[in-house]
């Protein structure tokens, strides 16, 4: 088994359970996590007694978001090559920075979010990432880095519906677990005292599942689209709401989405003089 550093990592009773494991920054995510995360996604993908994985975070939080002092300022490693920072120089990095990440739509088995305390900007993201989020009523649920110009993967369209993300993601605002799981983002939400019994009573009824059965499922619901692009940091070029259908959900092929030419037979008629 793969030694971990930012996670932990445990097989038992049919289920891997990955724990972000850096409580005294409140699980905030670095590059050395999301690779760890990968490894372990991957470790419990390839282990036939795994039926599902659960995701969880160590201490007060389940995770706040990334940690800047971790990955600091990148615009000048591409922006060089230009004599100046470009907004595709930040979206590659961006990009880069959730490659590994994108795991979470290949892997085979069902993947739980177990969400308590701060699930906050990137945290976000590794939540909804997950099949199914269970989060504890009283935590706090939220994209405030979107006031600081940085918006989440499209995942939150995906579960909310427009309007509610433009809410949310326009004002940086937070709302309480049992209110993320009204508007879609999270599954269920429980009192904390009963969070963990709820996703592992989850995951016993997941273990009498067939792992073959499982997989089968995946390749019907859970694979990429035509495009063969997760959504993920690549929402950060704009692409808008088709690119929330993506990953393990269904998506519509870039090239549909662009606007067709007009032919001679399509352009509207003049009338004759």
């Amino acid at each position: 088994m793969t030694d971990f550093h930012d996670i932990l990592y445990q097989v038992a009773d049919g289920r891997a359970r990955i724990t972000l494991n850096r409580p005294h920054r409140h699980n905030a995510i670095t590059e050395q996590m999301t690779s760890e995360i990968e490894t372990a996604l991957w470790e419990a993908d390839d282990d036939t007694a795994v039926h599902s994985i659960i995701v969880r975070g160590a201490g007060r939080s389940f995770c706040s978001g990334y940690d800047l002092d971790a990955y600091g300022d990148h615009s000048e490693l591409r922006g060089s090559r230009r004599g100046r920072a470009a907004f595709d120089d930040r979206a590659w990095q961006l990009e880069k920075m959730q490659r590994p990440l994108r795991a979470f739509h290949d892997v085979h088995k069902p993947i739980i979010a177990q969400v308590h305390g701060h699930c906050l900007a990137g945290g976000t993201g590794i939540a909804m990432f997950c099949d199914m989020v269970i989060v504890a009523e009283d935590a706090n649920f939220g994209f405030p880095a979107a006031r600081a110009g940085t918006l989440p993967n499209q995942m939150w369209l995906y579960s909310a519906g427009p309007q509610w993300t433009k809410r949310l993601t326009l004002t940086g605002d937070t709302i309480s677990g049992a209110d993320a799981a009204r508007l879609g983002l999270a599954m269920k939400a429980v009192p904390l005292e009963l969070l963990e019994a709820e996703v592992e009573g989850l995951a016993d009824r997941l273990a009498h599942v067939d792992i073959d059965l499982l997989g089968e499922q995946a390749d019907r619901q859970h694979r990429p689209g035509t495009d063969g692009c997760p959504g993920t940091a690549a929402d950060g070029r704009g692409d808008g709401y088709p690119r929330a259908l993506v990953g393990k959900h269904r998506t519509i092929p870039r090239r549909d989405r662009r606007p067709r030419p007009q032919t001679r037979s399509s352009r509207p008629r003049r009338g004759v003089r």
